[in-house]
């Protein structure tokens, strides 16, 4: 009896020990194959490398604290393509992807997921600036319209010169005892003199009245538009003489860049009938610019923001168009299986309610208040 019964506390506790470690070793195979996440490793504020050496970015900040609460290790891959980096997401050599990366439905041809947008960034276009020389000046001031209009303004003016030296030479006071060289110097002053809004001269004569009345009002209108033409010229000068974009059509059969990637303004800029190339990285397309490769690039405004923070030289060398296209929408692109076991839930699942969360807890925005100075963008 003694023996039986000593044989079925070892049997009970064994099975008991077998339960136990159930849950360690399933643990153990979950954390022994680690979730690969792709990064784009020059994609301030998103993700970038800080000087630490160490990973950081909205969505960096992000992914760790969702990440803390996740059964499973974790593998970064850094890209520096965002090309290779959306390749190797439909591929599933990576089950997540952190970058700048818009919302895009034609990935989930690849079995690819999106999570709820945490950041919104309006896009601009940029030029470069371009530096002028004293004669692209002078040509800039006295364009053809302006030297018709003076040079007609002048000869007109010396017409109106002798029609009032034949109407006043014997009558007006001033011109009765002068030689005829006087009296025309005299009729050249009062003439040109009325044209710059200077009215010396008091005519005797009615049609030297009329004449000299004429003449104020079309100087009026000369002037004015001479002014308008000054105006534009010292404009475009103060802006270096760089491609002004006022609205989308003005991008009409130019070469514009965009990032690899951003769908929808690579169809606002089919819509404007623009020629578009298509850049991995933002240093890429910035250097395209300034090298005369593109004249237009579009962006992100807190991108460039953050690149010229970086690439300081840049901030003199382009502008930035008050135009704004529109906004990105930036999301996180997951693996649409990945988690289902584990979690018993797609990983999706959980970054949206995260995401969702952070937004009403004003999460997101303290989030972002460490790397953008709209940190308003990341609660909409």
């Amino acid at each position: 009896m003694k023996l039986a019964e000593l044989a079925r506390n070892i049997a009970l506790l064994l099975f008991s020990l077998s339960v136990w470690t159930q849950p360690i070793i399933a643990t153990q195979i979950d954390t022994t194959i680690p979730m690969r996440v792709g990064v784009m490793r020059d994609d301030a504020p998103t993700s970038f490398v800080a000087s630490s050496g160490e990973l950081s970015g909205i969505g960096i900040e992000l992914f760790n604290r969702i990440y803390a609460d996740l059964p499973v290790s974790r593998e970064w891959v850094y890209y520096s393509d965002r090309r290779m980096a959306l390749e190797d997401m439909k591929k599933n050599n990576i089950q997540l992807l952190i970058g700048s990366f818009e919302e895009d439905t034609s990935v989930h041809d690849h079995n690819i997921s999106q999570s709820l947008p945490f950041f919104i960034d309006p896009i601009v276009i940029i030029s470069k600036k371009v530096e002028l020389s004293l004669r692209d000046i002078l040509s800039l001031v006295f364009n053809r319209l302006f030297v018709t209009i003076l040079i007609t303004s002048f000869f007109l003016g010396i017409i109106i010169t002798f029609i009032l030296f034949f109407l006043e030479k014997d009558t007006h006071p001033h011109m009765k005892k002068e030689s005829n060289t006087e009296k025309i110097s005299y009729c050249f002053f009062t003439v040109f003199s009325c044209f710059f809004r200077d009215l010396l001269y008091d005519p005797v004569s009615s049609l030297g009245r009329f004449l000299l009345g004429t003449w104020i009002l079309f100087s009026v209108f000369v002037i004015a538009v001479l002014s308008a033409i000054i105006t534009s010229s010292i404009l475009h000068l103060m802006d270096r003489g760089s491609e002004i974009i006022f609205h989308t059509n003005d991008l009409r059969e130019k070469q514009v860049g965009i990032l690899y990637g951003s769908s929808r303004l690579q169809k606002i800029m089919s819509q404007s009938d623009a020629k578009i190339t298509l850049y991995n990285n933002t240093n890429d397309m910035m250097q395209a610019l300034v090298n005369n490769e593109i004249v237009f690039a579009a962006l992100g405004k807190t991108v460039l923001e953050k690149y010229t923070e970086v690439e300081f030289d840049f901030k003199r060398k382009i502008q930035t168009s008050s135009l704004e296209l529109g906004y990105e929408a930036w999301v996180l692109f997951v693996n649409n299986d990945y988690g289902q076991i584990m979690f018993n839930e797609p990983l999706l699942s959980k970054i949206n309610h995260t995401i969702n969360d952070y937004r009403n807890n004003l999460t997101m925005h303290q989030i972002c208040s460490h790397y953008v100075k709209q940190p308003e963008q990341c609660v909409f």
